[in-house]
């Protein structure tokens, strides 16, 4: 499958799943250094072609495509630059307004750690994002600092976005992060959650790690 082809699917399967409604949401792929594969502005994720999708350089430039790149390819291409002076590689990332992760997004907070195994060991910390204005400069800068600590956020009063080492896992982690992010309202509409035991936390800093390691 080529790069253009898998991106269209992983758009589609992220719209088929309600991770994005519409137009909204947008992806993308690192092809080289310089060549960063995304989903066109207007477009409905689900129904992408190959040939709609855009290539632009790091520095924004589009070189390939003639649909107009996602106006938050700006985000895009903080992370991958943040992740590059990291020397923590990320090859793709998907941004979405999920409606939980979303419901917290306006709510002003995020999951915290030490109640869901899934949220620890998968994801990692999930920082909560203050608001920029999407489509600016300013919203991959309030991001960038995070991308070697975990592998999704909480954008305050927009929505969420996920990274990872290829399109599939940038996928996984935008799908844990929602679901996580369902179970977290859900078990506050019914009470108030429970945390595990302090005495337990180790071991899933120790999974943790281990899955990194597996996957440096």
């Amino acid at each position: 499958m080529s790069s253009a082809h898998l991106l269209c699917e992983v758009a589609r399967r992220a719209y088929e799943r309600g991770l994005i409604a519409g137009a909204e949401g947008n992806l993308s792929l690192r092809l080289a250094s310089d060549r960063i594969l995304c989903t066109p502005s207007g477009r409905c994720k689900g129904r992408l072609s190959p040939d709609e999708l855009c290539i632009v350089a790091l520095d924004g430039r589009q070189l390939e495509g003639s649909s107009t790149p996602s106006s938050e390819i700006r985000l895009h291409l903080a992370l991958y630059r943040a992740a590059d002076a990291a020397r923590h590689p990320i090859v793709s990332i998907v941004h979405t307004h999920s409606p939980f992760a979303t419901t917290l997004a306006l709510l002003g907070q995020s999951v915290p750690a030490g109640l869901l195994p899934e949220a620890d060991v998968l994801l990692g910390p999930i920082p909560l994002i203050p608001y920029r204005t999407p489509g600016t400069d300013a919203v991959g800068e309030a991001v960038a600092p995070h991308v070697a600590r975990g592998f999704t956020a909480i954008l305050a009063n927009h929505g969420a976005v996920a990274w990872g080492r290829d399109a599939e896992s940038a996928l996984l982690h935008a799908e844990t992060l929602e679901s996580v992010c369902r179970v977290y309202c859900q078990a506050r509409a019914l009470g108030t959650p429970v945390a595990i035991p302090p005495d337990l936390i180790p071991a899933l800093r120790d999974a943790r790690r281990r899955r990194i390691a597996a996957n440096a």
